[in-house]
């Protein structure tokens, strides 16, 4: 896929995980918040404005699909750091987060297959944005 067709025509769409060489199917909601930086606008007791920058972690919030041979809540059971792989196929796109940990409190949605509440992090330097 061309980048130009890719950016300027599809803006979302079918993503997918790889890690441990499983694949985690997306259902629902990735969202990826890639910023090193969160910055915040405040007020003196003067009314005079200013800015402070805090150092985060890059983070990816997901919605998976409760399927068995890739239990989202298997991956959620990893405790030491892991490669986490997000591919958004839709737009040949390709996320990488080196020694990611796997955090969050996860709901199961038995009605819908949603597994959500997932999250991953890793720090700034781990994190790489590539085309596929």
């Amino acid at each position: 896929m061309k980048e130009d067709f890719c950016c300027d025509t599809t803006l979302g769409g079918e993503y997918y995980l790889k890690a441990r060489g499983l694949t985690y199917e997306g259902i629902g909601d990735l969202t990826l918040l890639t910023a090193p930086i969160e910055k915040t606008a405040n007020a003196t007791a003067n009314g005079g404005m200013y800015t402070t920058h805090k150092a985060k972690l890059v983070t990816a919030k997901v919605t998976f699909a409760n399927r068995c041979k890739a239990d989202p809540m298997k991956l959620h059971s990893e405790n030491c750091p892991i490669d986490v792989v997000f591919v958004e196929k839709s737009r040949g796109i390709r996320h990488l987060f080196t020694q990611a940990v796997i955090v969050g409190n996860p709901e199961i949605n038995a009605s819908t297959g949603e597994v959500s509440g997932i999250e991953i992090a890793c720090a700034p330097k781990s994190y790489l944005r590539t085309k596929s």
